[in-house]
């Protein structure tokens, strides 16, 4: 029992597309909801977050289960999944419970906030899952951010982020932890000391812009799973959960590339590749006030 695979970002990187292919491919068990947050948030059953203080975990629950109760009325059969989901206490036994994929299937658990882990918790998920393996997708942390940014503008009725205060927006958008999903070398740098080289796929959002079926095969030969991708013919072409927002206010870019620009610094000289270049021009781009492309 258990995941054979982590998806551990980065939020707004991919990783709902990804979902979305693996649960269609024929020798992947995927949960029948996307994120299971079992190392990121509180053991008590996860019906209890309907009565915590927070009034945006509140919502996050609630959608959750009209999500649930969804895919119910389309597959009754899963009904014991989600009582044992939502109910039951978390542990350990309750987590590997949740993978039951079958003979000759893999499984896995796409939780992008599990990159912003400290090192004891990921610690913890070595010695849960020694094996498994760990996808990691990255995306510019200048238009992975503004995403964000602007889904919450969109929210005040203001999506291109003129229609609200400047400092309500850059509060939001430089809430420490909402820096952590785009640390990724933070989040590198702690994950790869606890699991070997061989265990990560460290893939770029831009690779699924430019060749999604490239990217998800190279995924798929990961996972060591079949690498024809037919079955997720009518997702290649298009974007999952993804709205398209108008570009980023210059001030805007100008903060979070000084806020990023170390990070994407220390990624480019690791990985040196064009992906990262594009990054760096970006950030500089945007600290002389200059419009990214």
């Amino acid at each position: 029992m258990g995941p054979d695979f982590l998806c551990i970002g980065a939020q707004k990187a991919g990783t709902t597309w990804l979902y979305e292919c693996l649960r269609r491919h024929p020798d992947v068990w995927m949960p029948p909801i996307k994120e299971i947050h079992y190392f990121d948030r509180a053991r008590g059953p996860e019906i209890r977050t309907l009565f915590v203080r927070s009034p945006q975990l509140r919502l996050w629950m609630r959608r959750r289960l009209s999500e649930a109760a969804s895919d119910l009325g389309r597959h009754p059969s899963r009904a014991p999944w989600y009582v044992r989901a939502f109910a039951f206490p978390r542990n350990d036994n309750w987590y590997l419970s949740l993978f039951r994929p079958g003979a000759g299937r893999v499984s896995g658990d796409i939780t992008p906030a599990y990159a912003r882990l400290e090192a004891p918790e990921v610690e913890q998920v070595q010695r849960l899952l020694p094996g498994t393996k760990i996808i990691f997708l990255m995306r510019d942390p200048i238009e992975r951010m503004w995403s964000q940014g602007a889904m919450f503008a969109s929210r005040l009725g203001a999506a291109d982020g003129k229609g609200i205060q400047e400092n309500d927006l850059l509060e939001f958008l430089l809430h420490p932890t909402r820096l952590r999903n785009s640390a990724y070398d933070r989040a590198l740098e702690i994950w790869e000391s606890f699991f070997r080289p061989e265990q990560f796929f460290i893939g770029f959002y831009e690779d699924l812009k430019a060749s999604p079926e490239g990217l998800l095969t190279d995924i798929y030969r990961f996972l060591s799973v079949s690498d024809d991708s037919a079955h997720a013919r009518q997702l290649l072409g298009r974007k999952v959960n993804s709205r398209s927002y108008p570009p980023a206010p210059p001030f805007v870019r100008q903060a979070l590339a000084k806020a990023s620009y170390p990070t994407i610094s220390r990624l480019h000289d690791r990985f040196h590749n064009e992906h990262t270049a594009a990054w760096l021009l970006n950030a500089k781009r945007a600290l002389e006030g200059q419009r990214g492309d």
